[in-house]
């Protein structure tokens, strides 16, 4: 690469500038590059070369995910996020609380019921392994069942009465839960302290309470958590997460695009560079007139064209005109490099 070589490289531009120049070469009316300029146009295209291969190498899969990203936006995502948007004229969500914190809220109400449990179970006189296992049970089934519960409310999906049986089922199920495990939590008390639920008498309900506000509170963080639509809040968080996801890859290739072209323009400048240092070089020191291209800005040999590399344009504000399966793989030139040995 020219930054790596470049200082080789004008060691043996100027070396053989000056063999040239004591040759004569090339004639003045010749019309091709010198042999030195033909090397160094032919390790430049190897460079460009790489360069777009390397570009196409990274780029191969960024365009593959992309074109699927595309695909299931258009076909799948987008769709279904505009049914929902002109069924319930909309376009965002109702929650008041997000997914991350409504599985924070449930996991602390589940350890809340856990810890009450665990004490109460203890009645049993069960190992403790055995004991923490019937509490975590417990603890895990409220959370579910407000879940459930908080979930058909919002929602309501038909038919109506289905709805309303699944809700009073598991309802009534959780709530025989809660008075079991009251019961269970008097039994350890009369067992360890009967005085004073002899003294307190209404602690059977101010433990039932306890135990009911958890299940509500369960139910109220999943109802405010749900969209009244039955898959409105999945729909546009898959839409969301795709259009950033292409957005993100879209980035990336322009950013490669950039740099591609930075150093496709280093290339060449570094190769028009040599051919100018070899030209002053060798007319300096030769004796005959030097070839008119030399000096003759009209003449296709005063700059020559290098490889043609494929456009970039197309990365550019995120491939807008690629897709997976119209990419193809980079046109492959094939170039020796100058002097059979030094790379550039």
């Amino acid at each position: 690469m020219w930054r790596e070589h470049f200082f080789p490289w004008r060691l043996w531009t100027w070396w053989n500038a000056r063999l040239d120049a004591r040759k004569s070469l090339p004639s003045q009316d010749v019309k091709a590059l010198s042999r030195v300029e033909q090397q160094i146009q032919s390790a430049t295209n190897s460079s460009l070369s790489r360069v777009e291969k390397d570009l196409g190498r990274k780029a191969e899969r960024l365009e593959s995910e992309l074109g699927r990203l595309r695909n299931s936006l258009a076909n799948i995502h987008q769709p279904e996020y505009q049914r929902l948007v002109a069924k319930t004229g909309r376009h965002d969500v109702q929650t008041s609380i997000n997914s991350v914190t409504e599985v924070f809220l449930l996991v602390l109400l589940a350890g809340a019921e856990f810890a009450f449990n665990l004490v109460a179970f203890n009645v049993f006189g069960e190992p403790a392994i055995h004991t923490a296992i019937m509490a975590f049970g417990v603890a895990l089934a409220i959370p579910l069942c407000a879940w459930g519960i908080g979930m058909w409310v919002r929602q309501w999906p038909p038919p109506w009465w289905k709805t309303a049986l699944k809700v009073t089922i598991v309802t009534a199920a959780a709530l025989a839960v809660l008075y079991g495990i009251n019961e269970v939590r008097l039994a350890y008390l009369e067992e360890k302290a009967p005085d004073f639920l002899k003294t307190h008498p209404y602690m059977s309900l101010a433990f039932f309470t306890v135990n009911l506000v958890i299940l509500v509170a369960a139910i109220l963080v999943t109802y405010f958590s749900h969209d009244p639509e039955v898959g409105f809040e999945k729909a546009k968080t898959k839409f969301e997460r795709c259009l950033y996801g292409i957005s993100r890859i879209e980035g990336q290739l322009d950013q490669w695009a950039t740099e591609f072209e930075s150093e496709i323009e280093m290339f060449k400048q570094g190769g028009w560079s040599l051919m100018a240092y070899y030209r002053s070089i060798n007319e300096r020191h030769r004796k005959a007139p030097a070839p008119n291209y030399f000096n003759d800005g009209a003449d296709s040999l005063y700059h020559p064209e290098f490889l043609k590399v494929r456009e970039v344009g197309q990365y550019h504000g995120g491939a807008t005109k690629l897709s997976a399966s119209q990419a193809g793989p980079l046109p492959a030139a094939s170039t020796p490099n100058p002097g059979g040995s030094r790379s550039t």
